[in-house]
């Protein structure tokens, strides 16, 4: 079937005892790892290589997470690793009501959803919305913006625009809308339902 199909995910979960490993997948319609997600079966070959990449908390008062739901399994390892002392608020965009999760974490947390409601994902103006509602500490803190690429810097440059440090502000682009997806051999396959070896690197937080 030509080159495997690569994805990244989140490690949410290993056991090693019964080399177990909990990954979450957004089933969002179309695409390869939407396709493996709603298709996968037991008895399904993968291949794992990781881990790579990672993203930590800074030693700060408080922390500011900005996700939408492809970055779910991410904002919850990132809240389960805050100092119990840290002051955590997390706005997480969803489809609706219906997509929330239980979080949970050590730290002092609180989680707002931010229910797009028909609108296109991959936008800001529902993080942005939401944000308002939002008190932005006065002390030193950080901010995590998890998204779409281009709705990222919409939402960091808002907040720049409400007195936020640029410096403090991290923009980490987990998907992008708006660009034609390649279609090879591998995809082809995924979605026409063939069985492959998907090689997906495990993204740790």
């Amino acid at each position: 079937t030509g080159r495997p199909v690569r994805r990244r995910y989140t490690a949410r979960a290993f056991r090693p005892e019964t080399l177990e490993l909990d990954i979450d997948v957004v089933l969002h319609g179309h695409g390869p790892g939407s396709t493996w997600g709603h298709t996968a079966r037991v008895g399904d070959e993968l291949t794992f290589t990781g881990p790579r990449g990672r993203v930590i908390l800074a030693p700060v008062a408080w922390h500011l997470l900005i996700a939408d739901e492809a970055v779910l399994p991410a904002v919850a390892a990132l809240l389960e690793q805050a100092r119990p002392d840290a002051r955590v608020t997390a706005v997480l965009e969803l489809h609706d009501a219906s997509e929330e999760l239980t979080l949970a974490g050590p730290g002092a947390m609180q989680v707002r959803w931010a229910h797009r409601e028909g609108r296109r994902a991959g936008q800001p103006d529902t993080i942005v919305e939401a944000l308002d509602a939002v008190e932005l500490p006065a002390e030193p803190g950080e901010t995590w913006i998890l998204a779409e690429s281009r709705a990222g810097i919409a939402i960091r440059d808002a907040l720049v625009a409400r007195g936020l440090e640029r410096t403090s502000i991290h923009v980490k682009g987990y998907w992008n809308t708006g660009r034609e997806r390649p279609v090879g051999p591998a995809v082809q396959a995924v979605e026409s339902g063939e069985p492959i070896v998907a090689v997906v690197p495990i993204t740790p937080t």
